[in-house]
């Protein structure tokens, strides 16, 4: 029985470690959104094709909407980090919709 109980040890440390890399993998995610989100408005601001901005303000509210839904799924964060990325996407969100104001 000790042998059965060694094997379901390792496989809970297992899953928590693969938890833990999950989460970091998400958190990089929503960083490298944020970072498209703001790379894509850059682009819109200096193109003065219209296809061009309206492409690139379209793929900045996608990153952004992405970002959301990761962070949303996002357990494994202190509430400094969240504060940070929720800022920061509040930033992004707010952008984008002077970029669409009229």
């Amino acid at each position: 029985m000790t042998n059965e109980n060694e094997k379901a040890h390792d496989v809970r440390a297992e899953s928590d470690q693969l938890k833990v890399q999950l989460e970091a993998n998400r958190l990089e995610f929503i960083h490298t959104e944020l970072d498209l989100g703001h790379t894509f408005l850059q682009v819109a601001l200096t193109t003065a094709d219209r296809s061009t901005r309206e492409r690139n303000v379209g793929n900045a509210t996608k990153a952004h909407d992405a970002a959301v839904k990761f962070l949303h799924d996002q357990t494994l964060m202190t509430l400094e980090q969240r504060e940070k990325l929720e800022s920061s996407l509040l930033r992004l969100k707010q952008q984008i919709d002077n970029f669409d104001a009229p």
